[in-house]
């Protein structure tokens, strides 16, 4: 490995214990608070009574591959939100790697859409139907390299966190999927699994500079970390 590679691991690496402020484009930074961004610690500290409504949806469809994230944050003065969406390949590919851009090869696709009164609360309904309110699985395993989502919000001053995967009844028909995918601006396509050996897998028999593996629990109302 490069000396160049070395000293893009060793930045990723030194920010790893910090708390995440939402969603950032450096993936630096981003790598290094990914956990805490998961979590939604950020949204959870800031989730005091009479704190304006703020939620975040994290798809990940296997994490080498495809990361979507979606960040719902309020108009400072104004009516509505703002929808902040993102889809990156959260691998570290160092084939990629450019001494010219070397944070090019994690950036991904963004987009920003700003959402009227009527689309919020379309999206904060669908949300509902899919059974967000419902304690959140504890004890149920995220694979990084299958599929989930993890969903959290601040509503009415509380915080409260859900995951999905594909074993769930019903998780090919959540109602917030459909509604983030029409309010998608980003042009990437959903990466999706494929086959039944898709929906989880298990570590590989290594870990090599291209792969990253983990595994996350899921706790009362948040992920064990």
């Amino acid at each position: 490995m490069t000396k160049a590679k070395c000293a893009f691991l060793a930045a990723a690496m030194a920010v790893s214990a910090c708390a995440s402020q939402g969603p950032v484009d450096n993936p630096v930074f981003r790598t290094g608070t990914w956990f805490s961004y998961l979590n939604g610690d950020d949204i959870r500290a800031a989730c005091t009574p009479g704190a304006p409504a703020r939620y975040r949806f994290v798809y990940n469809a296997d994490y080498e591959k495809q990361v979507r994230t979606y960040d719902v944050s309020p108009v400072q003065g104004g009516e509505g939100a703002v929808l902040e969406e993102r889809v990156f390949a959260s691998g570290l590919n160092l084939n990629d790697f450019r001494l010219t851009d070397p944070l090019a090869m994690a950036r991904g696709q963004q987009a920003v859409v700003r959402l009227a009164p009527t689309d919020l609360a379309a999206l904060d309904t669908a949300l509902g139907n899919s059974g967000f309110d419902r304690p959140a699985p504890e004890g149920k395993t995220l694979v990084s390299n299958s599929f989930y989502w993890v969903v959290e919000a601040c509503r009415g001053g509380r915080f409260h966190f859900n995951a999905y995967t594909p074993e769930d009844r019903g998780y090919g028909d959540l109602p917030f999927i459909a509604q983030l995918a029409l309010l998608d601006r980003t042009g990437v396509a959903f990466n999706g699994p494929r086959s039944a050996a898709d929906v989880k897998k298990v570590a590989p028999a290594y870990i090599s500079e291209t792969n990253a593996f983990f595994e996350l629990k899921v706790g009362p109302n948040g992920l064990k970390l």
